[in-house]
């Protein structure tokens, strides 16, 4: 009995960790280049019904590993020109004080000093550096490649945004809300030579809401019938206990 108790207390334990995982996931839903967590969870043979029985079996539920949802997010046309969108596969790459990291999100702005930079005022990286833009009349082409109109049919070359592939799963983690890094253990991505670039659009999150929200329901179910679980080991232990104690 105790270890059916401790069975339903870990499958608790684990959906609670889905229903976090599940909420976190739809409070992104406008988070642009947010990839959503798939998390999965691991019953070592056990089910609510199993722990009812009159002999307690043995083992838990447990959570198992959280990886990224990969699929790409619905193109939003924007017309600001500072927002980047990548078709395809790709990551831009960033530089944080700690590190450099990756992201699907292209919605930029240009700092005071004229770099392209993230929301949180890190600067986007070229082939060369970071990327400086013009405060009006820049250009990005499919390719990723930053022009400036200096005149009439004058243009110069700014630089060439850096690309790397991904995500994958299992090979990055996140650095943020829509930032990723390498995984511990795994290696950087490698580097693309160019993606496909839409300038003025960006890429949405790729958190499906209804789906989230039928996830949700039915590991809020799960979750119940493993606490009703407990609850009936409990009132079952006590009552043994009392008839114990007038035998």
């Amino acid at each position: 009995m105790i270890s059916g108790l401790y069975t339903a207390a870990s499958g608790m334990a684990a959906y609670q960790s889905k229903l976090d995982v599940l909420a976190n996931n739809l409070a992104n839903v406008d988070t642009p280049g947010f990839k959503a967590d798939l998390f999965t969870v691991i019953p070592s043979g056990v089910s609510p019904l199993d722990l009812s029985g009159t002999t307690s079996p043995t083992g838990s539920v447990e959570a198992g590993p959280t990886v990224l949802d990969p699929a790409p997010g619905v193109l939003k046309h924007t017309g600001n020109p500072l927002d980047l969108a990548i078709v395809g596969p790709g990551m831009f790459v960033v530089q944080t004080p700690q590190r450099t990291a990756y992201t699907r999100a292209g919605n930029f702005s240009r700092s005071a000093d004229g770099y392209l930079v993230t929301p949180e005022g890190f600067r986007v990286l070229g082939t060369n550096g970071p990327i400086r833009v013009a405060e009006q009349g820049f250009t990005v082409d499919a390719r990723g490649q930053v022009s400036t109109m200096a005149g009439t049919d004058q243009v110069s070359t700014e630089g060439q945004l850096r690309f790397v592939a991904g995500p994958a799963l299992g090979t990055l983690t996140k650095f943020g809300a829509n930032l990723y890094v390498p995984a511990e253990g795994a290696g950087d991505p490698l580097d693309l030579p160019e993606a496909n670039i839409v300038q003025g659009a960006i890429e949405a999150s790729n958190v499906n809401v209804v789906r989230s929200m039928v996830d949700i329901l039915v590991t809020m179910r799960s979750c119940e019938a493993y606490q009703r679980t407990v609850q009936a080991i409990d009132q079952t232990a006590g009552q043994a206990t009392g008839d114990l104690g007038r035998a």
